[in-house]
């Protein structure tokens, strides 16, 4: 019954979605509550995926030329809070783009293989 209260009050204080309500009814059903701190982090991190870009360039680039990618990206994208950049040498040239699993790859490879087609 004691249960039965804490659900409840969860519902009603944060109104969580359906998929929250039925994970926390199934974790508390299977007594396995415990587990709903590693799961909320997990999903934490694989939320916070989309909050990062990373920037490949075949090159160091210039702090200026790395603020005006950062200008521009925050732009595009306002929810990013933070840009990494990598040299990745086995670029020739151009620049990758990563935000969780999405890739832009504008890169010399993509235009040759464009011209090819």
């Amino acid at each position: 019954m004691e249960k039965k209260k804490v659900l409840q009050k969860i519902d009603e204080r944060f109104e969580a979605a359906q998929i929250a309500k039925s994970l926390v009814r199934l974790l508390t059903k299977k007594g396995r509550l415990s587990l709903l701190p590693k799961i909320s982090q997990f999903l934490a991190e694989a939320g916070r995926e989309d909050d990062r870009l990373t920037i490949e360039t075949p090159n160091l680039l210039k702090i200026e030329d790395q603020e005006k990618l950062i200008i521009l990206a925050k732009k595009k994208f306002p929810k990013i809070k933070r840009v990494d950049f990598i040299v990745n040498p086995e670029l020739l040239s151009g620049i990758v783009f990563r935000r969780g699993d999405r890739v832009v790859e504008m890169t010399g490879r993509v235009v040759l293989d464009k011209l090819k087609k």
